[in-house]
C-alpha cells in the first residue's frame, strides 16, 4: 500500500512539472482515448537544443512541425518538402536580418518555402494594368506570384502594380514580385503578426494580386473581411510586395 501511495505521488508530481510546451490533448470528437486523434497546440517557443524532439502545430504551414535542435520543420516531410523557418526570423512577423518580415510558409507543388514581405505598403492606389482586353498571363497561377511574373507578356511599365515590386530593391533585394492570390491570402491570415513589427500596417481595404481572372479583370484581396474578388485591371488598389529565397 505504501509503495502504491509513493508511486501515485510521483505520477502527480510529473503531471504538474511538465513544461507548458507539452499540451497534447486527446479529442473526444475523434473517438476519445480508445483510438482517437491527438490535438497538438500551437507554440511560439524558439527551437533549440533544450527542446529537441518537441512537436507543435503551425497553422501558417499548416503542418505538425518537429524541432531538430535548431529549427522547426514539417515532421515527416523531409528533403525539399520540409518547412524550415528562417534562422534570423523564425516566427511569423519577425524582422529578418535584411529588414523584411517573415510572412509564413507557402507550399509550391511539393516544396515548402518561407515567404517574406516588405515592412511597408508600396502603394495605396495602383493599377494592375493601364488597359484591359488582353490575355496578359498564360498560364495564370493562383499560388505563385513569381510564376505570374515570368509568364506575363507585354512591357513592364504598362503594369504599374507589378512594376512597383519588380523594379525596386526593397531591403537590398531585387527579386520582389506581386503576390498571387494564395500568397496574398496568407498575408491576410498573418496580418496581425506582420503588423506588429512593420513600419506601416496593412490597410483595411483591398490589395492587388498578380493572378489574372480574364482579359478584363484580375483578382484582389480584401483586408477588411478576407474575401477575394475580381475587378477591372485598370482600377486602383493597394500593393504590398513579397519574395522568397
Amino acid at each position: 500500500m505504501g509503495r502504491f501511495i509513493i508511486r501515485a505521488l510521483i505520477f502527480v508530481c510529473l503531471i504538474f512539472t511538465l513544461p507548458s510546451l507539452a499540451r497534447a490533448q486527446i479529442s473526444s470528437d475523434f473517438g476519445g482515448a480508445n483510438g482517437g486523434a491527438v490535438v497538438i497546440g500551437e507554440s511560439t517557443t524558439t527551437c533549440d537544443s533544450s527542446i529537441e524532439g518537441a512537436i507543435r502545430y503551425d497553422s501558417a504551414t499548416p503542418c505538425v512541425e518537429l524541432c531538430d535542435g535548431s529549427s522547426w520543420a514539417c515532421a515527416g516531410s523531409g528533403g525539399s518538402g520540409g518547412c524550415t523557418a528562417p534562422s534570423s526570423c523564425p516566427d511569423v512577423g519577425d524582422v529578418c536580418t535584411d529588414g523584411s518580415l517573415f510572412a509564413g510558409f507557402m507550399l509550391y507543388s511539393s516544396s515548402c518555402e518561407a515567404l517574406y514581405v516588405t515592412d511597408n505598403n508600396q502603394s495605396a492606389s495602383s493599377q494592375w494594368k493601364t488597359s484591359t482586353g488582353t490575355d496578359d498571363i498564360s498560364p495564370d497561377d493562383f499560388d505563385d506570384g513569381n510564376a505570374n511574373h515570368t509568364n506575363r507578356s507585354g512591357t513592364l511599365t504598362d503594369f504599374p502594380a507589378f512594376d512597383l515590386c519588380e523594379s525596386n530593391t526593397y531591403h537590398s533585394k531585387s527579386d520582389w514580385y506581386l503576390p498571387a492570390r494564395t500568397e496574398l491570402y496568407l498575408l491576410w491570415l498573418n496580418r496581425a503578426a506582420i503588423n506588429a513589427n512593420a513600419q506601416a500596417n496593412f490597410v483595411t481595404t483591398t490589395y492587388r494580386s498578380s493572378t489574372e481572372n480574364n482579359t478584363f479583370t484580375a483578382w484582389y484581396q480584401s483586408f477588411a473581411d478576407g474575401t477575394q474578388q475580381a475587378a477591372s485591371k485598370a482600377s486602383f488598389y493597394d500593393v504590398r510586395c513579397v519574395r522568397r529565397d
